[in-house]
């Protein structure tokens, strides 16, 4: 296995690209493991925060999968089924759903520690402005959900990264309409949640970025806790829903087979 050592204004971008390059010549297949972390950075010539990042990114496009205690692998994909083709928004509806919380989880952390480092005062204005559509969604679960994206929406695009916003943004919508649709949340979440929002901005805000991570992390347990609760029993039973499936399984159990 070969890779380019790249020279110019290294970003995690450039090592999926690269990463694709190889995919679609043959020279990575299906089920191949990569090399760790340490071992892909020398190869490409770039620090491990850019590999991690890039591992993260093709992790949310479908091409890896992280396997605890294994290692990262080219993900097999169902028969007949060109993620490549598949856009975004519809490529994400498809993945497992812990898979997708996972991958929010892994972006959203590295997100926030960049947003720590590059965030300006109109980012951080932003910020300010959906905490306080929080606080007006008077127990309205859509209205909090849809404030609550568009606090991790300003998040992203303090990240100053066109890559992370995209695909932050879609995992983002499409977790929050399942939320919306199936989740009960409760006042004192509600409050906990705007609690670390504030925590968040006004770390971003200091440039504290491992404290800022910290509270990100609280925030997304708060948020999608009970989510991901129970996402994890059902795979503990060897189920691996998608969004698409199990909005189907809840909506229509009559008409499933």
């Amino acid at each position: 296995m070969e890779f380019k050592t790249i020279h110019r204004n290294t970003t995690p971008i450039m090592i999926v690209e690269q990463f694709l390059k190889s995919l679609e010549s043959g020279q990575l297949v299906q089920g191949q493991q990569l090399p760790p972390e340490r071992e892909l950075a020398r190869m490409f010539g770039v620090g491990r925060s850019s590999v991690r990042e890039a591992i993260g990114i093709l992790v949310v496009m479908g091409y890896l999968e992280v396997l605890q205690g294994k290692g990262t692998f080219i993900r097999r994909s169902s028969a007949g089924t060109n993620y490549k083709a598949i856009p975004l928004e519809n490529l994400i509806s498809l993945l497992p759903l812990f898979d997708l919380l996972e991958a929010r989880e892994i972006l959203e952390l590295k997100a926030v520690q960049l947003a720590a480092e590059r965030a300006n005062d109109q980012d951080l204005a932003k910020m300010r402005r959906t905490i306080r559509k929080l606080e007006e969604s008077g127990g309205d679960t859509e209205k909090f959900y849809t404030a609550d994206g568009e606090f991790h929406a300003a998040i992203a695009d303090a990240t100053d990264n066109a890559m992370i916003c995209h695909i932050l943004k879609s995992l983002v919508r499409q977790i929050h309409r399942f939320n919306v649709k199936f989740m009960f949340t409760s006042e004192e979440a509600m409050q906990q949640t705007i609690t670390t929002a504030k925590a968040i901005t006004s770390f971003i805000a200091q440039g504290e970025g491992d404290r800022a991570q910290n509270w990100m992390y609280r925030h997304l347990n708060e948020v999608d806790g009970s989510l991901k609760n129970m996402v994890a029993e059902r795979k503990k039973r060897g189920e691996r829903l998608s969004l698409s499936l199990w909005a189907e399984e809840i909506e229509t159990p009559s008409q499933r087979p």
